[in-house]
């Protein structure tokens, strides 16, 4: 079979999905697998944090981050859930409760668009 006709009867694989965006903090880094623990970095004025992803499934799960800046520490858990179509893009909202060293607790959410790498 030529070329031309394998990649019309077999598209390339996706090989997962690129992570942007954001609310207060920014998100770069890119996602395997849905259904497997993953970790995204993400960057806020003046601190940067760490998202660790725990699914219960491909679309949700838990989360749980830690970060540091301008002196402060944070932490914090909550959940997520992801919405849209397949292959996307997808759009991941999270909702948790985080804790600074200088400032006490609050409740925080933001979003990340993933989008298709390869395919």
């Amino acid at each position: 079979m030529c070329r031309i006709a394998r990649l019309l009867i077999w598209p390339a694989k996706q090989s997962g999905y690129a992570a942007s965006g954001g609310g207060a903090v920014t998100f770069a880094g890119a996602v395997a697998d849905l259904a497997a623990p993953f970790d995204l970095a993400g960057t806020g004025a003046g601190f940067t944090v760490e998202f660790s992803f725990v699914p219960a499934d491909s679309r949700s799960g838990s989360l749980s981050y830690t970060g540091a800046g301008g002196g402060a520490t944070m932490s914090g858990t909550g959940t997520y859930t992801i919405s849209g179509d397949e292959p996307g893009p997808l759009l991941l909202s999270y909702e948790n409760e985080g804790c600074t060293n200088v400032g006490g607790c609050r409740a925080n959410s933001g979003e990340i668009t993933l989008t298709p790498i390869g395919g």
